[in-house]
């Protein structure tokens, strides 16, 4: 990987440590353009050597007396591990072929096996890269667990908050019996170690109208909706202009600095004043040979002569859905 470089795909790469007591040789590495990995070298799990290994270390902890540690693959290595002359290993799940004291785990996805040595004995977990960014790590009531889910995780020692943008959740949690169940939980199958489990909600939709008023100026009624069934909904809007302004009954609740993304408004707090007002916006007109001297104060601006452009383009409203985890909902 290189800062404001584009790199090459990297194929079949090799390493030589040389050691004082032997070398050890890092073979059929590759490695997709712009990723970059940390591969263990002589890596000690308790009593457990990995000598070498095409995977990235992510996490270890214990459950009922067994240690489980979860690696994942960096986008496009073949994951595989070396172990010391005295280490066995066992595959348990997942795809997995073994050559003596080596390892090759052609799917990353959830695949699990087991090394042992005289003393001790080591689940290793392998994931995606995709799945390592969804990976987390919490206590709850005491006991260590697991998460995997593409939702927004906020956990506490009583409960865990699960927020999404549509209205059904996959999460995937190790050890399945520390999370109680919530009612209506879609039953789905079980991959690995990782009990998988689904929820939903009554789906909302709710769709803004909007209504220009003047250059640069809109409307916009929001259907009222209840905010018990939401966390939020967020207004998004894209425009083209300099800065934007949102107004409630004159009270301007929300301004942004317009730079090609969306503007993102949260509309939970106004949700009273939404039913008795419109949300009125207003677009400064962005002058189309325009240049901002970045060294004078943000509403600082060089302008130059050109066209004038201040419009609203598209106008949606994202639900944003909530789930909570507890003793009390199990």
């Amino acid at each position: 990987y290189q800062d404001h470089a584009q790199t090459k795909v990297k194929t079949e790469e090799s390493i030589v440590l040389q050691l004082p007591e032997r070398d050890i040789v890092v073979e059929n590495i590759n490695l997709a353009a712009g990723e970059n990995c940390i591969l263990p070298i002589n890596l000690h799990i308790g009593d457990i050597h990995l000598r070498c290994a095409l995977a990235q270390p992510l996490c270890k902890f214990e459950v009922q007396g067994e240690t489980y540690v979860f690696f994942f693959a960096p986008e496009g290595i073949n994951p595989a591990y070396h172990f010391a002359e005295n280490v066995i290993v066992h595959p348990e799940s997942g795809s997995i072929s073994i050559e003596r004291n080596s390892v090759f785990c052609p799917s990353a996805e959830m695949s699990l096996f087991t090394a042992n040595s005289d003393r001790e004995k080591v689940h290793i977990v392998t994931l995606t890269r995709k799945q390592s960014l969804n990976f987390q790590y919490i206590e709850w009531n005491g006991r260590p667990l697991a998460m995997l889910t593409e939702a927004a995780i906020i956990a506490s020692p009583e409960s865990i908050k699960l927020e999404h943008d549509t209205n059904m959740v996959e999460y995937v949690v190790f050890p399945g019996d520390v999370l109680p169940i919530p009612p209506n939980t879609i039953p789905c199958e079980k991959p690995g170690v990782f009990n998988r489990r689904c929820l939903q909600h009554e789906a909302v939709e709710i769709t803004p109208e909007m209504e220009q008023i003047g250059s640069g100026r809109y409307l916009v009624k929001i259907p009222s909706w209840d905010p018990q069934k939401l966390k939020d909904l967020i207004l998004q809007i894209h425009y083209t202009g300099d800065i934007g302004h949102a107004f409630i009954d004159g009270d301007m609740i929300a301004d942004n600095f317009w730079n090609g993304a969306v503007w993102e408004i949260g509309l939970r707090e106004f949700a009273e004043r939404l039913k008795l007002n419109p949300l009125t916006l207003y677009i400064t007109p962005l002058k189309e040979a325009s240049k901002i001297n970045v060294e004078s104060t943000m509403a600082g601006r060089r302008e130059e002569t050109g066209g004038l452009t201040a419009c609203i383009h598209d106008i949606k409203a994202a639900a944003i859905y909530e789930w909570e985890i507890n003793q009390e909902n199990a």
